[in-house]
């Protein structure tokens, strides 16, 4: 039975990962620069058919086009930009807001309970404004932007190995 088990989970591995994928590629032509989006990741860029800035989780790529959020269709040939997330960024940036707040907080509870006077003193103030106000500011750098034309391009490739 166990057995039986094992070969129909190895089956399974093995035929999940022979199925056709598709990649959108972000490349520098010439160099071996490129990023690599696949469906499920987060994706903003700017159409050139509306001029709007388009942003979410890629849900479907296909021979000719990617789809965002299960309600954008877009053409990678009618992108003018695309948006890449800076991870580390957007990380320090939450971390640095909240630590920064918390700190704030948890002093002005802590003298608030321990009745001391003043309440917030000023070297926790700037302590905690600079911290909290650098995680704001960056908040604005989260994306990096890659302009397409001459010196990026996007592309749409088949990774099927299935076919011949």
């Amino acid at each position: 039975m166990n057995r039986t088990i094992g070969i129909i989970i190895i089956l399974i591995c093995i035929t999940g990962s022979a199925q056709a994928q598709k990649l959108l590629i972000l490349e520098r032509p010439g160099t071996t620069k490129y990023y690599i989006f696949k469906v499920g990741d987060e994706i903003r860029v700017t159409d050139s058919h509306n001029m709007r800035k388009i942003h979410g989780g890629i849900s479907r790529i296909t021979d000719t086009s990617f789809i965002v959020n299960y309600l954008e269709i877009i053409d990678p040939v009618k992108v003018i930009a695309v948006y890449r997330p800076l991870t580390m960024l957007q990380i320090f940036s939450r971390v640095a807001t909240d630590a920064g707040l918390g700190y704030f907080l948890l002093t002005g509870f802590n003298n608030a309970i321990n009745k001391t006077s003043p309440l917030i003193d000023h070297g926790t103030l700037v302590a905690s404004s600079i911290v909290a106000g650098s995680g704001v500011t960056s908040r604005f750098l989260r994306y990096r932007k890659f302009t397409l034309g001459h010196s990026w391009r996007i592309r749409i490739m088949d990774m099927d190995v299935t076919k011949h």
